[in-house]
């Protein structure tokens, strides 16, 4: 896990989700890069996202392209060369933990992304 954390960014994007976040971050509590790109919560998403002391990026829509997932791949500056999109209300296992581990230590340069697979 210490080098998968060095590895990865997590980014959540969300939309009032004070509902699902605390679960979420409590999953994530092991990861330094944790990436929230909210789309102007109302509730208190950002409250949350504050006590769990995560960063949050701001993102309003025009009704275009791009939408918050392609624009902060464009315009965010990553500290780890892989990044998972985590929903709100998906959690990581420990199974999951140890096989991402595996493949992103050992990826080679000819790898540039991995689908994940929830059951």
């Amino acid at each position: 896990m210490n080098q998968l954390n060095s590895l990865l960014t997590i980014i959540v994007p969300v939309k009032n989700e004070e509902k699902n976040l605390p679960k979420c971050f409590e999953n994530l509590e092991p990861f330094s890069h944790v990436i929230l790109i909210d789309s102007e919560s109302t509730d208190k998403t950002l409250e949350i996202a504050k006590r769990y002391n995560r960063e949050v990026i701001q993102f309003k829509w025009n009704g275009k392209f791009p939408k918050k997932r392609n624009w902060i791949l464009k315009n965010y500056h990553f500290k780890t060369p892989w990044v998972l999109f985590l929903d709100a209300d998906e959690l990581i296992t420990k199974e999951w933990l140890i096989e991402a581990e595996e493949k992103l230590v050992n990826a080679s340069d000819e790898i540039d992304a991995y689908i994940c697979y929830y059951n």
